[in-house]
């Protein structure tokens, strides 16, 4: 798989400068539509980030 199609970041990245074109954007149907793709970026960053191996607890403890 594209690194980058796995790394959230990536996504959460796309989703700030739809958020941006969008900010800018003086038709008000284009502007929701924008909205709509940066929502679907987060999305896809949550799916990612679900894919990550999450951290195996070793039974180990450290004292603070």
């Amino acid at each position: 798989m594209t690194p980058w199609l796995s790394d959230p970041e990536h996504w959460r990245f796309r989703a700030e400068e739809a958020r941006a074109v969008a900010d800018e954007m003086k038709a008000e149907e284009a502007r929701k539509t924008m909205l709509q793709v940066a929502q679907a970026y987060d999305r896809l960053a949550k799916m990612a980030e679900d894919l990550l191996p999450k951290p195996k607890f070793n039974g180990w403890r450290r004292r603070i």
